[in-house]
């Protein structure tokens, strides 16, 4: 997932589906910037009718890599409602 024109990105590895990777925000923590998150949307959510989010996930990259590896850190459950994963 590197830097570039929107909605390009490198085959990030770990839990980011690469066929998945929607609009986006991205974040490092402070002050070192050692994590990196990233909260997606899914573009097949955004495109399926009834759907109650379109949120692929929240995930992190613990070593700040943009190519990761990412784990998924929290998710949509079928009611809409945000669970946290451990």
């Amino acid at each position: 997932m590197t830097p570039g024109p929107p909605g390009t990105w490198a085959n990030p590895t770990g839990a980011i589906n690469p066929k998945e990777i929607g609009k986006r925000d991205v974040s490092r923590t402070r002050p070192d910037g050692s994590k990196l998150y990233v909260v997606m949307e899914s573009p097949t959510l955004l495109n399926k009718a009834g759907s109650k989010t379109v949120l692929a996930g929240v995930f992190l990259s613990p070593n700040g890599s943009i190519s990761g590896p990412y784990n998924q850190i929290a998710t949509v459950d079928g009611a809409g409602e945000t669970a946290a994963r451990r």
